[in-house]
Parts: structure tokens; sequence; C-alpha cells
């Protein structure tokens, strides 16, 4: 799986998300939540967690969860034409290894903030989520070798 952001205008963020089989391109809103809490999502998943990031597209949105699953990590996206209600439809879950999934993810997210975009076209970036991300990787790439 791998997941692109685009450069952000005035508060919509271009989303491109490819599996082996499927593929999704979207701009995810900044209001009412960061659509990069995917950052936060890493880590929780790194560490055992379920977490689910919320791209919101006004009025809908696409919903990407990640599940620790002993080691190994189930990243599952759906769609929902309105964020109000529950029903949504799956458009994939995929299973693999942290380098399959969530390092790819972290790449991307370092890559993105890299540029230093900053209003009107998007929130300045709190480097501590990230770092304490990049020292998770480090320590699943450290345990792998």
């Amino acid at each position: 799986m791998r997941i692109s952001l685009g450069e952000p205008h005035h508060g919509w963020l271009p989303v491109k998300i490819k599996t082996q089989n499927d593929g999704v391109e979207f701009e995810a809103s900044d209001v009412p939540v960061d659509p990069l809490l995917l950052t936060e999502s890493l880590i929780s998943a790194i560490k055992g967690n379920d977490y689910e990031v919320w791209w919101h597209l006004e009025p809908g949105g696409y919903y990407l969860a990640i599940n620790n699953k002993n080691g190994c990590y189930e990243v599952s996206l759906s769609f929902s034409q309105d964020s109000s209600s529950n029903k949504r439809e799956q458009l994939f879950v995929i299973e693999g290894t942290a380098e399959d999934t969530i390092i790819p993810m972290w790449r991307t997210l370092k890559e993105f903030y890299s540029h230093g975009y900053q209003e009107p076209h998007w929130p300045e970036h709190d480097e501590t989520e990230l770092e304490k991300l990049t020292v998770l990787i480090k320590q699943l790439k450290s345990k792998k070798a």
C-alpha cells in the first residue's frame, strides 16, 4: 500500500492511496480535524492500539483504520457519503508487516513535512509527534535486524 500526499491549498490536502488492486484519490479538509493524525495512528498501531483516521470531505469522508494484530498490521479504508452517518462502504483491507504498511506511510509523512507548508494553505507542523514516530520506526527496524 502506498499513500501520496500532494501540495495542500487553502486547507485541502490531495491524497492518493494505492494498493495492488485498488486506488482512490480525494482532497481532505483540515476542518474539523487534521487529516494528518495519520502520525498518531501509526504510533498507536506500533504500540498495539487500534486507531482510525478521518479524512473529511465535507460532507462525506474516508476512514483509514490501522490495527496491530500481533506484529502484523491490518489497514482498512472505508467511505461514507455523510460523515455524520455510521453507514460506511468498505473499500479494502490489507495485512502486512511494518515494512509493507507502517514504514511507507511514515516515509510519506516525513516527505510531506519536509516542505514546511504554512497558513493559509496548511497549519504549521509540530515536529514532536513525527519525532516520536521516527524513534518507534527505528526500534522496529533494529528488532528486525
